[in-house]
């Protein structure tokens, strides 16, 4: 899992490892299974209550530029604990390259 927290992508992570690609998948998936179950657990036995949240947003994309997603995050401030995060897809901004084409010819 270290390998996919610091940017490699899962077919090289699979091939550093000497393992099939949907093995790294299968493994991913498992552990973000476990994270989700532990952080349940986790809010449902901390205090319920809390004084301040502060809320972010990402904005990035998924392999291309015409996918873009908003990630949204609720933080605790005094822990740095993460209270809920979601991710949505939005819709293209500006000029998409397909467009800067037809608007060149």
């Amino acid at each position: 899992m270290g390998l996919l927290c610091s940017g490699v992508t899962m077919r090289r992570a699979a091939s550093l490892l000497g393992v099939a690609r949907r093995t790294v998948e299968k493994k991913a998936r498992w552990l973000a299974k476990q994270s989700r179950k532990a952080h349940a657990e986790f809010l449902d036995s901390s205090p319920g209550l809390t004084a301040y949240v502060q809320l972010d947003e990402l904005e990035t994309y998924e392999a291309s530029k015409l996918k873009q997603l908003s990630v949204a995050l609720a933080i605790r401030p005094k822990t740095g604990q993460v209270l809920a995060a979601e991710v949505g897809s939005m819709n293209c901004h500006g000029v998409s390259p397909c467009w800067e084409a037809k608007l060149a010819a």
